[in-house]
């Protein structure tokens, strides 16, 4: 039986998160949480709130909303009132946040190198090419 792209896709996607998991645990985070406090990271001047989070992750606002209470629970971030809109909370690292990113962020390269070994650039070239327009066929 052939397998179908949806199911060879869903299968690698499962198989990264839990590299990047196994990878993560000696930091006591896991992949989503660790992309979280990434992207926050590489942001963080933009001034991001939750919604920005829903967007980008593609995520529930209540699975967002449960992931930031986490992360703010452990210290790793705080949400501040937005000074020129009052309803909206920025999203912001903490000291400790921010050295935790500073010391995993090279997982999620690890783990995208170990993904493509044995790839020339030619077919990372072609895998790129064939995973957008692939995104831009389902939008």
């Amino acid at each position: 039986m052939k397998l179908t792209y949806q199911f060879l896709l869903r299968t690698l996607s499962h198989q990264m998160k839990q590299a990047a998991d196994r990878k993560l645990d000696e930091f006591g985070v896991t992949a989503e949480q660790g992309h979280t406090l990434s992207y926050i990271y590489r942001f963080e001047d933009k001034q991001l709130s939750q919604n920005d989070l829903e967007r980008v992750f593609q995520r529930r606002g209540s699975s967002i909303s449960n992931s930031v209470r986490n992360l703010e629970q452990r210290g790793l971030l705080i949400r501040k009132t937005n000074a020129s809109d009052e309803r909206k909370k920025i999203l912001l690292l903490t000291d400790e946040g921010r050295h935790l990113v500073e010391s995993f962020d090279t997982v999620f390269e690890d783990v995208e190198g170990d993904l493509v070994k044995g790839f020339s650039k030619a077919e990372k070239a072609m895998l790129e090419e064939f995973l957008e327009r692939m995104t831009a066929n389902l939008k």
